[in-house]
């Protein structure tokens, strides 16, 4: 009988194929554990269960056990709680599709947590680009990139769980550790950690466990980011209340920040965008971000999961 699994690494995915085999690929190399104590889950959340192929073929590669999961279920929550339900591991690890791990990523994770008592911890992740978009990498990785100045082991504001790994123990098992109301919407990765941390569990950081996320044209345009500030604000808003019930009076003055936050920053980009481009988009998305706050109610959430990548 094999070694109980220590870890394991989860890959939620939908329609990439190509980021996915590196995904894969740079879970199956992982050193400094023994590979009979980690697991790779793969849940395929495309209705054409579009990626079987791919992760068999890779499974006959050698290394730690890799697995295919379909759940056809739209949405990210779905898809998420298929893998926890379909793995054993003490510690679970997540990995986005469009990511890929250093070599000593899930060792250097799971010590972070041991060593500091901690319940779940998150890792730095650095964007690529297309080479088209060279100029504008210092702005894409303001926009995208997950940084944190405090250290390693050092409580962190919440983050979604791409390059994250927690504990089996901590997740519920009373309901579905990852809300399925927010599968196609997103946003249920922060209100799984924002449930974790009200229960006294400790989210911590750790600076040396960074991946490598590869971001496509698609998501390098403008319009892309700036839809994107304004789903983040609307989520800086309804997280309000998902743990506790909030004051009308905050709602309301949340909002009030978001429209200064739109009205002001939107015309000073405006007016830096012949001037200063970086500075201007700066302006343009926090303005995005602002116009979100706005926006807030669930209404005007846009239903972006289960869509193909291009659009998505």
């Amino acid at each position: 009988m094999g070694l109980a699994k220590e870890i394991s690494i989860l890959i939620p995915t939908f329609r990439r194929p190509e980021l996915l085999r590196c995904a894969v690929m740079s879970c199956l190399g992982q050193t400094g554990i023994d590979p009979d104590r980690i697991e790779i889950v793969v849940v395929d959340n495309s209705p054409e269960a579009s990626a079987r192929d791919l992760v068999g073929a890779l499974s006959a590669t050698g290394g730690p056990s890799l697995r295919y999961v379909h759940e056809p279920k739209p949405g990210i929550s779905h898809a998420r709680n298929a893998a926890i339900l379909h793995s054993s591991g003490e510690f679970i690890a997540f990995l986005d599709d469009d990511e890929a791990a250093g070599p000593t990523w899930a060792k250097t994770l799971r010590d972070c947590l041991v060593r500091f008592g901690a319940d779940a911890v998150l890792g730095p992740v650095t964007f690529e680009f297309d080479p088209a978009f060279s100029a504008d990498a210092a702005f894409l990785q303001w926009c995208y990139g997950r940084r944190w100045s405090g250290a390693t082991g050092d409580p962190i504001d919440l983050s979604g769980t791409g390059n994250c790994m927690l504990r089996r123990s901590r997740c519920p098992t009373d309901r579905p550790p990852f809300d399925p109301a927010l599968g196609l919407t997103g946003g249920e990765d922060l209100r799984f950690l924002m449930e974790l941390k009200a229960r006294g569990g400790r989210v911590i950081w750790c600076a040396e466990a960074g991946v490598t996320e590869y971001c496509p044209p698609s998501r390098a345009t403008m319009s892309y980011i700036l839809r994107r500030k304004v789903r983040h604000g609307q989520l800086y808003v309804r997280r309000l209340s998902w743990v506790r019930p909030v004051p009308v009076g905050t709602l309301l003055g949340r909002m009030a920040i978001g429209a200064g936050q739109c009205l002001i920053l939107g015309a000073l980009g405006l007016l830096l965008w012949p001037l200063a481009r970086t500075a201007a988009r700066k302006c343009l998305a926090k303005a995005a971000l602002g116009a979100g706050k706005v926006a807030w109610f669930p209404i005007f959430a846009r239903k972006d999961y289960g869509k193909s990548p291009a659009i998505r």
